[in-house]
């Protein structure tokens, strides 16, 4: 079926794809990719499919589909139309052959290392992750007797080899950073890793693939908490992953296997928000980078941390890998944790609330809450 917006789009795999044959703007994309018309109503968007499992018309029907001759839904911790939406919208806006959808970001984080290490691996993990991240890495993973080394941004970028091990199966990037927003040249970076054929896991959350696609510039997969700008309302939990087919197809297996499924709900709820994605970031960035530019000559702020900065550690990095620098802007108030409540509690319209990405504006303090 072949629409006006050069867009093919058929039934394949038990659900619907994406035929990309052209370079389209994110704003396109972020509307037409991954939809549909259904052919009962004529409605262009699909229904919540809240159903546990799917029926066969035979046995040989039920037989052909557990053998993987015929492709189709099965049960929703499987797949479900619902998901798929949002999933075949978001590896259209990322750049990837597929994308899954999971029930959080700390879910599709696990899903991955599940994935892709066993006992006795090694991961070289960025320094400045997300606290829940940082967590996963020193618990659960040396359970599993996997280790790990952290090291900062520059430090990956300055000295690779040598933090590398034997045993190295993956690299874990997140850029910009939670909270400080340093960026990791991810074109330099991922191609030291992929000459010794390591993966790169990077975490887009911060960025979304309005202001960049890590998967162009060399990453293996990339995770989101979608949870924060990808919903954009502050309404849902949920996480999702984009990568090419042989990395999807592993993930996929894992996520049928250990059940981190994202509700049927909630992902057409997402796929909803991801429609606005490009509109919302775009006025988001020019927002953040007016606030950086305010506060950076307030003189009761020590420093603000912001990539669209001239003066940031990374700017260079952030302004040749970056479309936009992002909605958060990390900064110091002058006087210490007194002064960091005083200014906080005084604050009109600004909630205080342990997330980001939503429409409102907000303000946390990674220091007593998520770090």
């Amino acid at each position: 079926m072949q629409h006006r917006n050069g867009v093919e789009k058929h039934h394949c795999s038990g659900g619907l794809r994406m035929k990309k044959q052209r370079n389209f703007d994110p704003k396109t994309l972020a509307v037409h990719a991954g939809a549909w018309t259904d052919q009962a109503t004529k409605s262009p968007r699909v229904p919540i499919y809240r159903t546990t499992a799917f029926a066969f018309d035979s046995v040989e029907e039920m037989a052909d589909t557990f053998s993987g001759l015929e492709s189709r839904y099965i049960y929703s911790r499987y797949g479900n139309p619902s998901n798929e939406e949002a999933e075949h919208r978001l590896a259209a806006l990322e750049g990837a052959e597929g994308a899954l959808t999971f029930a959080s970001g700390m879910a599709a984080i696990t899903t991955c290392l599940l994935t892709l290490l066993g006992s006795g691996d090694h991961v070289l993990a960025q320094r400045e992750l997300y606290g829940g991240t940082s967590v996963l890495l020193s618990t659960v993973l040396r359970k599993l007797k996997i280790d790990f080394t952290l090291a900062t941004a520059q430090e990956i970028e300055a000295n690779f080899s040598g933090l590398l091990q034997p045993e190295t199966k993956l690299i874990f990037l997140e850029t910009p950073a939670n909270p400080t927003l340093e960026v990791v040249d991810l074109s330099q970076v991922c191609a030291k890793a992929g000459e010794r054929g390591i993966p790169v896991l990077v975490d887009n959350t911060f960025a979304t693939p309005i202001n960049q696609q890590p998967l162009r510039l060399g990453a293996s997969i990339v995770v989101h908490s979608a949870s924060k700008y990808l919903s954009g309302h502050g309404d849902l939990i949920a996480g999702a992953v984009a990568c090419s087919q042989p990395f999807l197809s592993q993930l996929a297996k894992t996520r049928k296997e250990t059940g981190p499924v994202l509700d049927p709900e909630a992902a057409w709820i997402l796929a909803r928000s991801l429609a606005t994605l490009p509109l919302r970031v775009q006025a988001q960035n020019s927002n953040a980078g007016k606030v950086a530019v305010y506060l950076q000559s307030h003189p009761a702020v020590d420093a603000v941390n912001y990539p669209g900065l001239p003066t940031h550690p990374t700017h260079r990095a952030a302004r040749s890998q970056m479309r936009g620098f992002g909605g958060i802007v990390a900064f110091e108030v002058k006087g210490g944790a007194e002064a960091v409540s005083a200014f906080v509690d005084n604050l009109t319209f600004i909630r205080m609330l342990p997330t980001l990405g939503g429409v409102e504006t907000s303000i946390t303090i990674p220091a007593q809450s998520s770090h």
